[in-house]
C-alpha cells in the first residue's frame, strides 16, 4: 500500500491541467490525494467530475480507498465565491 501511496499523480492518466492545478496545491501523489476528502478535492480550481471521475477509476483500479475521516484541506487555503459556496452546499465538482 505505502508503495501505491508514493505513486505520482502523472501514472493515473490525469490530463495536464488537472495535474497542474493539484500541483499548485501540493499535491503529487497518490497518498496526498487519498488524504484529503473528495469535496476538498472539489474546491480546487480546474478540478471537476471529469478529473475525480479519473481519480476515482484510477483508486479503484489500485484497490485504494478515500480516507473519508475528514482527511486534510488542501496546503493553499482560502478559497472564496462559488467554489467555497459548492463545499459548503454538499455539491459536487461539476456543480461549480
Amino acid at each position: 500500500m505505502e508503495q501505491l501511496r508514493t505513486r505520482p499523480l502523472a501514472r493515473l492518466g490525469l490530463q495536464a491541467r488537472a495535474r497542474n492545478a493539484f500541483a499548485a496545491f501540493g499535491l503529487s501523489t497518490v497518498g496526498d490525494i487519498v488524504d484529503v476528502s473528495e469535496r476538498d478535492l472539489c474546491t480546487i480550481p480546474g478540478i471537476g467530475q471529469a478529473s475525480m471521475r479519473t481519480i476515482s477509476e484510477a483508486l479503484t483500479r489500485l484497490s485504494i480507498h478515500w480516507n473519508v475521516s475528514g482527511g486534510q484541506q488542501p496546503k493553499q487555503s482560502g478559497l472564496s465565491g462559488r467554489a467555497a459556496a459548492s463545499v459548503s452546499m454538499g455539491l459536487d465538482c461539476g456543480a461549480r
